[in-house]
Formats: structure tokens, sequence, C-alpha cells
């Protein structure tokens, strides 16, 4: 899936490859911007436009990128998002679980404790990865030539949108 970023437009999005995208534009000399795109809720153009001044395509609108980089840049933040809501309802849990005092209440504290333990070193071996993968694609510099668009496009410049959080 496309995303495009456009100024003063929420995120939209088109079911394409980024291959299909440049054939249409370059080999077939078809407008991007004539796409049939639509309105999405589950991207706000901040969390979209480091991804595509870094990997994205010009067009006359704005810019767009692959829905898979932008992935990349908030699943950090969704992951950490996820392991303090985990957290506060074990926390929850955990209350409810101590006003037992049959053995049988004990092994079922024990071995909720283990699966909880369990989960916890998955989450956050895949917070550190999703982690890591964020901070090698942030390392990558910005592309002065969709940069460039983007200014001309939006007639501001882009720190006026931040980049998502770092998490470490």
């Amino acid at each position: 899936m496309l995303l495009l970023v456009e100024p003063h437009h929420p995120v939209r999005y088109v079911d394409m490859t980024v291959g299909r995208a440049l054939v249409r534009r370059n080999v077939e000399n078809r407008s991007l911007d004539t796409l049939e795109w639509e309105t999405t809720d589950d991207y706000q153009p901040s969390e979209v436009l480091p991804a595509a001044l870094r990997r994205g395509i010009k067009t006359g609108r704005g810019l767009i990128v692959d829905e898979g980089f932008v992935k990349t840049f908030i699943s950090a933040d969704v992951l950490e998002d996820a392991r303090a809501q985990q957290r506060a309802l074990q926390d929850e849990l955990a209350s409810v679980r101590r006003t037992g005092n049959q053995p049988a209440y004990e092994q079922a504290r024990r071995h909720q404790a283990e699966i909880d333990e369990r989960a916890d070193s998955t989450r956050e071996a895949t917070l550190k990865a999703a982690v890591a993968a964020k901070q090698e694609f942030v390392a990558e510099p910005i592309k002065d030539e969709l940069q460039q668009h983007w200014i001309a496009v939006t007639q501001r410049p882009v720190e006026t949108y931040p980049e998502p959080s770092n998490h470490d």
C-alpha cells in the first residue's frame, strides 16, 4: 500500500506497490496524482513524512511512500504503548490474583507469573528489534531532492514536522 502525504490534508492511501507506481509514472507516463486516493485515519502526516523524505516518490500533490517504511518508523512507538498498557493490565490482574489462599490459587499464581515473564521477555525482544530498525532507518539521510520538493509544495520548511520519538 502506498501513502500520500500532502499539505493541509489527512494522509491518503491507495492499494498499489512502489514498483507498479513507478511503471505507471515512468513507463506509462501517467500521473500518480490521478489515482483514487482514499483518506486514512491510521497515520498522521508527522508519521509519514520522515519515511517519505528518505524513500519517497515525488508527486505534484506531495510525497508518496510505501506503508512498510512508515511502519518501520512507528512500530517502536506502537510497541512501547502496548507494553505500557500490558503492564497496567498485569498490575490490575495481580491485585485480583492475590485474593485466594488455597494451594490451587498459589499454583495458578505461579503459573501466571511464568506466563507473564515469558510474554515480557518476548515483548522486550520485539521492542528492541523495532527500536534498532527505526534507529537504522532514521540514520539514513533525508534526500535533498525530496526535501526541496516538500518545501516547494508546502511553502514551509521540513522542520515543522517533528521526527517520531525515539525509545532507548
